[in-house]
């Protein structure tokens, strides 16, 4: 999200080499800072840590592994205050929806939590790898609640102290959580399927379904703020409801780690088509061996305004979107 660039462009996801981000290309603190922007981030990611330069192009950065929405949210604010004299891009990190980062929540959220929640045992394994679970499911939404109850404290701070043309305001997310249905698919639509918001004097007020891929939040971004780039050295696009380009057809989601399967994943509107490698990727993200593949594809049938149900996809239908995988792998290592 901070490049523009696809995983196996920005190779920012290979954890056994020396990382360098932005070794090669620009990320989004460079072009604000440029464009004569005062640049912060508040950070708690412990993957978005200053060791791998996420400190570059950012003129205050406060980086604290697992630091909660509440100070987080009141470090941005002071932030606005100090510099309210100036023009500010400010990267603000929220990761308590990631995972419950104090073991055990705060009062508020322990009072709104029936008693069959209020078990705090560890789960050690990774967020993608969880299954669906019921009780996790409303502790997030219960969190999110939470989490909304300290943003609004930052909006208004906005609202108070800005005019609606002076502010470009955006929230997303990576991916969402594995926990929240019961689909076996490893890139099932509720880890990757996730919401993109902005707000700006510019932007009409609705809710679109248009394809968008995470690497289209930089050139969003930019665009609304007035900023130029280099169309050709991303390969995000701005949404066509923002009077960008054309659109997407179809959006790629991969996992790509070394020593695991390689997963990919190509959502349409109407089509989903899941592919995971029978050969282990190798010590290298790039080495990624595609000769033996299990396919799987699925079109959604609409059965009511709120209800769709999906067949699998004909042979020619698979071919078709393995090539346009196998293409896409060829245009980019």
């Amino acid at each position: 999200m901070f490049s523009g660039l696809y995983s196996i462009n920005h190779k920012m996801c290979d954890p056994h080499e020396k990382l360098i981000l932005g070794c090669g290309y620009e990320i989004i603190s460079e072009y604000y800072k440029k464009n004569g922007y005062t640049t912060a981030q508040v950070c708690s990611d412990f993957r978005k840590s200053p060791g791998y330069n996420y400190m570059k192009g950012f003129d205050r950065t406060l980086y604290k592994n697992s630091m909660n929405c509440k100070e987080s949210i009141f470090n941005t604010v002071e932030h606005l205050r100090a510099f309210s004299e100036t023009s500010n891009y400010v990267w603000l990190t929220l990761f308590d929806l990631h995972d419950f980062l104090d073991g055990i929540p705060d009062i508020s959220n322990q009072v709104e939590s029936k008693i069959d929640l209020h078990d705090y045992s560890a789960d050690t394994s990774k967020s993608v790898y969880q299954v669906f679970d019921n009780n996790k499911k409303s502790r997030y939404e219960i969190e999110m609640k939470r989490v909304d109850f300290y943003l609004k404290i930052l909006f208004d701070y906005i609202n108070e102290n800005y005019d609606d043309d002076e502010v470009v305001l955006s929230i997303c997310s990576d991916h969402g959580q594995s926990y929240l249905n019961d689909d076996e698919e490893f890139l099932s639509e509720c880890r990757v399927v996730v919401p993109m918001m902005f707000k700006s004097s510019s932007t009409p007020k609705v809710v679109s379904d248009d394809m968008i891929s995470n690497v289209d939040y930089l050139p969003t971004l930019l665009h609304l703020s007035g900023i130029k780039y280099d169309k050709e050295k991303i390969d995000g696009l701005v949404p066509e409801i923002f009077n960008g380009d054309k659109g997407r057809k179809y959006c790629i989601t991969e996992s790509i780690y070394p020593n695991k399967h390689y997963y990919a994943a190509i959502y349409s509107k109407d089509e989903i088509f899941f592919l995971e490698s029978k050969n282990k990727i190798g010590n290298s993200v790039t080495d990624i061996d595609l000769s033996e593949l299990e396919i799987t594809g699925y079109k959604y049938i609409t059965l009511s305004s709120d209800e769709k149900s999906r067949v699998k996809l004909d042979e020619d239908n698979l071919e078709k979107m393995l090539r346009i995988l196998i293409a896409r792998q060829r245009n980019t290592s």
